[in-house]
């Protein structure tokens, strides 16, 4: 039998309800699994029980109901243990999310059923406590012409930041594929924003891959958006509102300062800092393995 027409009916098989629920029910969750996923599968149960115990003491004077989006398993136990944070706070909460391993590999549907029957199997803890929503199950709606031209240029955007270059091949596979995600979630972000109105939306990033269609679709229907992202130091954050944190946007901030003056006291620390000889790059501090 040639090679082709075993493919042919091995998709056929695949096509089949149930049939990648049964795989994994035979074969288990072997390549599918990483650490992110296996470590929010030994944690949630603690952080659910954590969250139902300080919502009994938590009631805001303004309950908000709040949209998170996760993409990619290694952002899911981040997101997830801040919407049960904000769900303990006494908010409403919709955690949606894609079951995407990586940003940058395809997936036939038939493993997409399975990474969607893992994340769903994982974080199913929390539901109930948190309103989950797997996006790859969402109807998607007719996205208007502004969205697409978004769509198309943040697509370009995803190419750019995974090869590190700003001229992109737009034949080139990966923008196809990030192009077919953005181009889903989006009319799919567009149907269940439309059609839940939370109050304000939360997402990582803002500007990279899922991310950027919430960030985009947030800002076409009016939707207030806070972006974060993690800093270079340990323990440190960015957040903005309205746009993208990685456009690193301070201008708020000096216009807020530019005109208060220095202290005698901290000129002379400037000048003292400018004038101290500047230290040689590490590498040439280290010590010789001679």
């Amino acid at each position: 039998m040639e090679k082709g027409l075993k493919q042919q009916i091995k998709e056929l098989i695949w096509r089949l309800p149930f049939t990648a629920e049964l795989d994994l029910s035979l074969r288990g969750y072997y390549g599918l699994k990483d650490n992110h996923i296996n470590k929010l599968d030994k944690e949630l149960n603690k952080w659910v029980r954590e969250a139902k115990a300080s919502q009994t003491m938590s009631k805001p004077e303004e309950k908000q109901h709040i949209f998170l989006f996760a993409a990619t398993h290694a952002w899911i136990p981040n997101t997830m243990i801040m919407a049960l944070a904000f769900r303990a706070m006494g908010h409403k909460f919709s955690y949606g999310y894609v079951p995407y391993m990586k940003w940058f590999d395809d997936v036939n549907d038939y493993n997409r059923r399975k990474l969607d029957h893992l994340v769903w199997k994982t974080i199913k803890k929390a539901d109930g406590l948190v309103d989950l929503i797997p996006f790859t199950s969402v109807p998607g709606e007719e996205i208007p012409e502004e969205l697409i031209k978004e769509t198309n240029d943040h697509s370009v955007r995803d190419c750019q930041y995974t090869f590190m270059a700003e001229e992109i091949d737009l034949s080139d596979e990966l923008y196809d594929l990030r192009l077919r995600r953005n181009t889903a979630v989006t009319a799919s972000l567009l149907h269940w924003l439309k059609n839940n109105e939370p109050d304000i939306v939360i997402v990582p990033n803002g500007m990279v891959f899922e991310y950027g269609a919430v960030m985009n679709v947030a800002r076409y229907l009016d939707i207030p958006v806070t972006t974060y992202e993690y800093g270079e130091q340990a323990g440190k954050m960015w957040l903005d509102q309205g746009r993208s944190v990685m456009l690193q946007d301070s201008s708020g901030f000096w216009d807020s300062v530019k005109a208060l003056e220095f202290k005698d006291e901290q000129k002379v620390l400037s000048l003292i800092h400018i004038s101290e000889p500047t230290r040689p790059p590490v590498a040439s501090r280290m010590p010789s393995s001679d």
